[in-house]
Protein backbone atom coordinates (compact mmCIF):
# COMPACT_ATOMS: atom_id res chain seq x y z
CA UNK A 1 0.00 0.00 0.00
CA UNK A 2 0.98 3.41 -0.80
CA UNK A 3 0.97 6.44 0.76
CA UNK A 4 1.93 9.78 -0.70
CA UNK A 5 2.56 13.19 1.30
CA UNK A 6 0.23 15.96 0.53
CA UNK A 7 1.02 19.83 1.16
CA UNK A 8 -2.69 20.72 0.49
CA UNK A 9 -3.35 21.46 4.30
CA UNK A 10 0.07 22.07 5.27
CA UNK A 11 -0.42 25.36 6.81
CA UNK A 12 1.51 26.50 10.32
CA UNK A 13 2.85 24.38 12.73
CA UNK A 14 2.29 22.15 15.46
CA UNK A 15 4.72 22.25 17.56
CA UNK A 16 8.18 24.50 17.66
CA UNK A 17 10.64 24.75 20.74
CA UNK A 18 11.90 28.24 21.90
CA UNK A 19 15.16 29.15 23.47
CA UNK A 20 14.92 31.57 26.11
CA UNK A 21 17.36 33.33 29.02
CA UNK A 22 16.17 34.33 32.13
CA UNK A 23 16.76 38.01 32.60
CA UNK A 24 17.57 37.12 36.57
CA UNK A 25 20.42 35.70 35.00
CA UNK A 26 21.61 38.91 32.85
CA UNK A 27 23.80 40.51 34.89
CA UNK A 28 25.99 36.96 36.07
CA UNK A 29 26.00 35.92 32.34
CA UNK A 30 27.15 39.24 31.05
CA UNK A 31 29.82 40.02 33.44
CA UNK A 32 31.28 36.04 33.61
CA UNK A 33 31.80 36.78 29.90
CA UNK A 34 33.30 39.52 30.26
CA UNK A 35 35.36 38.27 33.11
CA UNK A 36 36.38 35.18 31.07
CA UNK A 37 37.59 37.74 28.21
CA UNK A 38 39.53 40.63 29.94
CA UNK A 39 40.95 39.36 33.67
CA UNK A 40 43.55 36.05 34.23
CA UNK A 41 40.95 34.73 36.93
CA UNK A 42 38.25 33.61 35.47
CA UNK A 43 39.16 31.71 32.32
CA UNK A 44 35.87 30.00 31.00
CA UNK A 45 32.11 30.65 31.48
CA UNK A 46 29.74 27.43 31.84
CA UNK A 47 26.18 27.97 31.11
CA UNK A 48 23.36 26.22 32.39
CA UNK A 49 20.72 24.24 29.95
CA UNK A 50 17.15 22.74 30.81
CA UNK A 51 15.41 21.14 28.05
CA UNK A 52 12.78 18.31 27.95
CA UNK A 53 11.32 15.65 24.99
CA UNK A 54 9.69 12.92 24.86
CA UNK A 55 12.33 10.68 23.16
CA UNK A 56 15.82 11.24 23.41
CA UNK A 57 16.28 9.26 19.87
CA UNK A 58 14.71 11.69 18.21
CA UNK A 59 15.47 15.56 19.90
CA UNK A 60 17.70 18.41 18.28
CA UNK A 61 18.76 19.90 22.04
CA UNK A 62 22.10 17.17 22.27
CA UNK A 63 23.27 17.92 18.44
CA UNK A 64 22.89 21.96 19.30
CA UNK A 65 24.58 22.11 22.43
CA UNK A 66 27.33 19.84 21.16
CA UNK A 67 28.10 22.30 17.79
CA UNK A 68 27.84 24.77 19.78
CA UNK A 69 30.42 23.28 22.23
CA UNK A 70 32.47 22.31 19.56
CA UNK A 71 32.32 25.63 17.85
CA UNK A 72 33.29 27.42 21.02
CA UNK A 73 36.18 25.14 21.60
CA UNK A 74 37.72 25.71 17.89
CA UNK A 75 36.90 29.79 18.30
CA UNK A 76 38.63 29.96 21.92
CA UNK A 77 35.26 31.14 23.28
CA UNK A 78 35.67 29.23 26.64
CA UNK A 79 32.12 29.14 27.09
CA UNK A 80 30.27 25.76 27.28
CA UNK A 81 27.32 24.75 27.67
CA UNK A 82 26.05 21.89 30.16
CA UNK A 83 22.76 19.97 29.35
CA UNK A 84 20.01 18.89 31.56
CA UNK A 85 17.80 16.79 29.60
CA UNK A 86 14.65 15.51 31.39
CA UNK A 87 12.72 12.25 29.31
CA UNK A 88 10.30 9.76 30.20
CA UNK A 89 13.22 7.67 30.15
CA UNK A 90 15.66 9.50 33.39
CA UNK A 91 12.61 10.90 35.11
CA UNK A 92 8.78 11.15 35.97
CA UNK A 93 8.17 14.19 33.91
CA UNK A 94 6.38 15.02 30.54
CA UNK A 95 5.11 17.97 29.12
CA UNK A 96 3.04 19.59 31.92
CA UNK A 97 5.57 18.57 34.48
CA UNK A 98 8.12 20.40 32.50
CA UNK A 99 5.92 23.36 32.18
CA UNK A 100 5.31 23.02 35.92
CA UNK A 101 9.41 22.64 36.65
CA UNK A 102 10.01 25.55 34.48
CA UNK A 103 7.50 27.79 36.37
CA UNK A 104 8.70 26.62 39.71
CA UNK A 105 12.48 27.72 38.90
CA UNK A 106 11.70 31.09 37.37
CA UNK A 107 9.44 31.94 39.93
CA UNK A 108 11.87 31.33 42.65
CA UNK A 109 14.66 33.39 40.74
CA UNK A 110 16.75 30.47 40.64
CA UNK A 111 20.24 30.94 39.63
CA UNK A 112 20.11 26.95 38.64
CA UNK A 113 19.77 27.40 34.82
CA UNK A 114 20.89 30.07 32.47
CA UNK A 115 19.11 28.68 28.84
CA UNK A 116 15.42 26.88 28.68
CA UNK A 117 14.41 25.38 25.77
CA UNK A 118 10.58 24.83 25.59
CA UNK A 119 7.46 24.93 23.70
CA UNK A 120 6.09 27.84 22.44
CA UNK A 121 2.31 27.20 23.11
CA UNK A 122 4.16 28.69 26.94
CA UNK A 123 5.30 31.91 25.59
CA UNK A 124 3.18 34.41 27.15
CA UNK A 125 3.31 32.49 30.50
CA UNK A 126 6.95 33.27 30.87
CA UNK A 127 8.00 36.17 29.04
CA UNK A 128 8.25 38.54 31.54
CA UNK A 129 10.60 36.42 32.84
CA UNK A 130 13.05 36.23 30.15
CA UNK A 131 15.82 38.54 28.73
CA UNK A 132 15.34 41.04 25.25
CA UNK A 133 17.27 39.22 22.78
CA UNK A 134 17.44 41.87 21.10
CA UNK A 135 20.04 43.37 23.58
CA UNK A 136 22.15 40.23 23.43
CA UNK A 137 22.14 39.10 19.85
CA UNK A 138 23.02 40.68 16.60
CA UNK A 139 20.34 41.54 14.22
CA UNK A 140 22.06 40.09 11.61
CA UNK A 141 21.71 36.89 13.61
CA UNK A 142 18.44 37.77 14.09
CA UNK A 143 17.38 38.00 10.60
CA UNK A 144 18.60 34.33 9.96
CA UNK A 145 15.05 33.80 11.77
CA UNK A 146 12.54 36.52 9.35
CA UNK A 147 9.24 35.31 11.30
CA UNK A 148 10.67 36.03 14.80
CA UNK A 149 10.20 39.28 15.01
CA UNK A 150 6.46 38.91 13.63
CA UNK A 151 4.84 36.35 15.81
CA UNK A 152 4.12 36.52 19.37
CA UNK A 153 5.33 33.12 19.59
CA UNK A 154 8.97 35.00 20.18
CA UNK A 155 8.39 38.85 20.25
CA UNK A 156 6.02 39.26 22.73
CA UNK A 157 5.32 42.63 24.95
CA UNK A 158 8.05 44.76 22.49
CA UNK A 159 10.62 42.39 23.83
CA UNK A 160 12.05 38.82 21.79
CA UNK A 161 11.78 36.68 24.57
CA UNK A 162 13.05 33.34 21.90
CA UNK A 163 14.10 32.10 19.14
CA UNK A 164 13.02 28.63 17.61
CA UNK A 165 15.57 25.68 17.80
CA UNK A 166 13.43 23.85 15.37
CA UNK A 167 9.64 23.55 13.80
CA UNK A 168 7.40 20.31 13.24
CA UNK A 169 4.37 19.85 11.01
CA UNK A 170 1.94 17.95 10.26
CA UNK A 171 1.17 16.66 6.85
CA UNK A 172 -1.74 15.00 4.90
CA UNK A 173 -0.72 11.48 3.90
CA UNK A 174 -3.30 9.91 0.92
CA UNK A 175 -3.99 6.35 -0.02
CA UNK A 176 -2.35 6.47 -3.91
CA UNK A 177 -3.42 2.97 -4.33
CA UNK A 178 -7.08 3.88 -3.70
CA UNK A 179 -7.22 7.06 -5.41
CA UNK A 180 -5.55 5.54 -8.27
CA UNK A 181 -8.29 2.61 -8.25
CA UNK A 182 -11.44 5.19 -8.45
CA UNK A 183 -10.03 7.70 -10.90
CA UNK A 184 -9.81 10.59 -8.26
CA UNK A 185 -7.26 13.34 -7.38
CA UNK A 186 -5.72 14.90 -4.83
CA UNK A 187 -7.99 17.25 -2.74
CA UNK A 188 -7.14 20.57 -2.61
CA UNK A 189 -9.77 21.29 -0.24
CA UNK A 190 -11.31 20.45 2.69
CA UNK A 191 -14.74 19.90 1.12
CA UNK A 192 -13.14 17.90 -2.39
CA UNK A 193 -11.71 15.60 0.77
CA UNK A 194 -14.61 15.05 1.96
CA UNK A 195 -16.83 14.20 -1.32
CA UNK A 196 -13.72 11.72 -2.35
CA UNK A 197 -13.93 9.71 0.59
CA UNK A 198 -17.53 9.78 1.04
CA UNK A 199 -17.21 8.11 -2.24
CA UNK A 200 -14.16 5.45 -1.68
CA UNK A 201 -16.03 4.05 1.56
CA UNK A 202 -19.04 3.99 0.11
CA UNK A 203 -17.58 1.68 -2.97
CA UNK A 204 -15.10 -0.13 -0.64
CA UNK A 205 -18.52 -1.18 1.85
CA UNK A 206 -19.75 -2.57 -1.45
CA UNK A 207 -16.57 -5.04 -1.43
CA UNK A 208 -17.25 -6.32 2.16
CA UNK A 209 -14.13 -4.02 3.39
CA UNK A 210 -15.58 -2.09 6.14
CA UNK A 211 -12.02 -1.77 8.03
CA UNK A 212 -11.42 1.26 6.03
CA UNK A 213 -10.74 5.21 8.17
CA UNK A 214 -11.72 8.27 5.85
CA UNK A 215 -9.66 10.68 7.82
CA UNK A 216 -8.30 10.81 11.42
CA UNK A 217 -8.18 14.31 12.36
CA UNK A 218 -6.09 13.47 15.38
CA UNK A 219 -8.24 15.87 18.29
CA UNK A 220 -7.29 13.86 21.29
CA UNK A 221 -7.11 15.36 24.49
CA UNK A 222 -3.66 16.26 24.78
CA UNK A 223 -1.72 18.63 23.76
CA UNK A 224 -1.22 17.31 20.45
CA UNK A 225 -4.53 17.70 19.92
CA UNK A 226 -5.12 21.59 21.11
CA UNK A 227 -2.14 22.06 18.36
CA UNK A 228 -4.05 20.23 16.12
CA UNK A 229 -7.38 21.88 16.51
CA UNK A 230 -6.35 25.48 16.05
CA UNK A 231 -3.74 24.56 12.74
CA UNK A 232 -7.35 23.10 11.45
CA UNK A 233 -8.70 26.57 11.74
CA UNK A 234 -5.62 28.49 10.60
CA UNK A 235 -6.79 26.86 7.21
CA UNK A 236 -10.15 29.07 7.16
CA UNK A 237 -8.33 32.39 7.23
CA UNK A 238 -8.94 34.24 3.80
CA UNK A 239 -5.79 34.67 1.94
CA UNK A 240 -2.54 32.32 2.40
CA UNK A 241 -0.91 35.68 4.39
CA UNK A 242 -3.78 36.62 6.79
CA UNK A 243 -3.07 36.09 10.72
CA UNK A 244 -4.79 33.49 12.56
CA UNK A 245 -8.38 33.87 12.69
CA UNK A 246 -10.12 35.77 15.61
CA UNK A 247 -11.80 33.14 17.61
CA UNK A 248 -15.22 34.53 17.22
CA UNK A 249 -15.45 35.47 13.33
CA UNK A 250 -17.10 33.65 10.62
CA UNK A 251 -13.94 31.87 9.42
CA UNK A 252 -13.73 30.11 12.84
CA UNK A 253 -17.42 29.12 12.62
CA UNK A 254 -17.24 27.32 9.33
CA UNK A 255 -13.68 25.43 10.53
CA UNK A 256 -15.97 24.04 13.55
CA UNK A 257 -18.43 23.42 11.11
CA UNK A 258 -16.28 21.64 8.42
CA UNK A 259 -14.40 19.69 11.46
CA UNK A 260 -18.02 18.52 12.65
CA UNK A 261 -19.11 17.26 8.90
CA UNK A 262 -15.72 15.94 9.02
CA UNK A 263 -16.37 13.91 11.77
CA UNK A 264 -20.14 12.98 10.68
CA UNK A 265 -19.40 12.01 7.02
CA UNK A 266 -15.92 10.55 7.01
CA UNK A 267 -14.99 9.73 10.34
CA UNK A 268 -16.05 9.09 14.42
CA UNK A 269 -15.87 10.36 17.96
CA UNK A 270 -13.61 7.40 18.57
CA UNK A 271 -11.31 8.08 15.53
CA UNK A 272 -10.88 11.50 16.09
CA UNK A 273 -9.69 11.09 19.91
CA UNK A 274 -7.18 7.56 18.74
CA UNK A 275 -3.62 7.86 17.91
CA UNK A 276 -2.88 4.44 18.07
CA UNK A 277 -6.02 3.05 15.91
CA UNK A 278 -4.83 5.96 13.69
CA UNK A 279 -1.06 4.46 13.20
CA UNK A 280 -2.48 0.85 12.64
CA UNK A 281 -4.48 2.44 9.57
CA UNK A 282 -1.63 4.05 8.20
CA UNK A 283 0.84 1.32 8.44
CA UNK A 284 -1.57 -1.32 7.21
CA UNK A 285 -2.69 0.77 4.26
CA UNK A 286 -7.04 0.75 5.48
CA UNK A 287 -6.54 4.73 5.79
CA UNK A 288 -7.91 7.06 2.68
CA UNK A 289 -6.48 10.56 4.13
CA UNK A 290 -4.88 10.35 7.40
CA UNK A 291 -2.92 13.59 8.80
CA UNK A 292 0.37 12.85 11.14
CA UNK A 293 3.64 14.74 11.39
CA UNK A 294 5.88 14.18 8.82
CA UNK A 295 8.00 10.82 8.46
CA UNK A 296 11.03 10.56 6.31
CA UNK A 297 10.42 6.76 4.34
Amino acid sequence: MTYTKSNSYVDGSSHSSNISSPRIKSAYVKENIKASRNTQNVKSVVLNALAFTENEDVQIYTYVVNDFNNYSKNANLNITINLNLLSPANSTADTVDFFSLMDSYLQKKSTRYDIYFYDLIYTTEFEHYFLNLKEWIPQDHIDMFPYAEKSESFFYNNKLVGLPVYLDYTVLYYNDKLLKKYNKSVPKTWDDMIEIAKYILDEERKQNNTDLMGYNGGFIDAEIGTGGLYEFMYTFRDSVDDSFPDLISQNAVNALKTMKRIKNEISSDSIFKSIDYSIEKLMDGNGIFLKFGYFSW
